[in-house]
């Protein structure tokens, strides 16, 4: 079994998944973009997940989440809300939850 640690980052990396997914769905149904702008915004986000990666390896993950947040202040809303299907019947539930 994992430990809670590894499980919450597990956690985090399948939701930025989702909504990574979701975004680049949106570009291409709402703001019509294409299958180029869709590829060079691609390398970009990819470009920026490197940058955060690096911070995350040199420094800790908090430094690195207060610098992706200062980078996409204005730009995005940080504030993300993910379905889930039931509620968490234990501590260990909630804080993957929460990751």
């Amino acid at each position: 079994m994992k430990n809670i640690r590894q499980q919450r980052a597990d956690e985090r990396d399948k939701a930025a998944q989702i909504f990574t997914w979701c975004m680049v769905v949106a570009m291409h149904q709402e703001e019509g973009i294409g299958a180029t702008r869709l590829e060079r915004a691609c390398n970009e986000m990819h470009e920026f997940q490197q940058r955060y990666r690096t911070k995350i390896l040199t420094e800790n993950r908090k430094s690195a989440t207060d610098a992706m947040r200062e980078d996409l202040k204005g730009i995005c809303d940080f504030e993300v809300r993910l379905p889930q299907t039931k509620a968490p019947r234990n501590r260990r539930e909630e804080q993957l939850r929460m990751a």
